[in-house]
């Protein structure tokens, strides 16, 4: 799972630190694309190694630890923004039909 480094320092790629961290690959990535509204000192911390992105040891304890009381909302809320559930308001009345 962990592969060392030049410096002896371990470290993992994404899926690996998502296992390590006991949580889906998935949801680790969510916190780190740039693209979330996660404010950049609650995401984990990343490294260039080789052309890829690999998260170490030690930065990951140090996130688990900031980050064990956060409560994270990752996923979408639908937004309904009226209660009506057409456009249309216009429907023909209901006749009464024959059995």
């Amino acid at each position: 799972m962990f592969k060392k480094d030049q410096d002896n320092k371990e470290y993992t790629s994404a899926a690996g630190a998502a296992r390590f961290l006991g949580m889906a690959r998935t949801t680790f990535l969510y916190y780190v694309d740039p693209n979330t509204n996660l404010p950049d000192n609650l995401r984990p911390k990343s490294k260039v190694l080789n052309l890829r992105t690999v998260y170490y040891k030690t930065d990951l304890e140090e996130w688990k630890n900031k980050t064990s009381k956060t409560k994270f909302k990752y996923k979408r809320t639908p937004s309904n923004t009226s209660d009506k559930v057409s456009n249309v308001t216009n429907f023909p009345k209901q006749s009464k039909q024959s059995k």
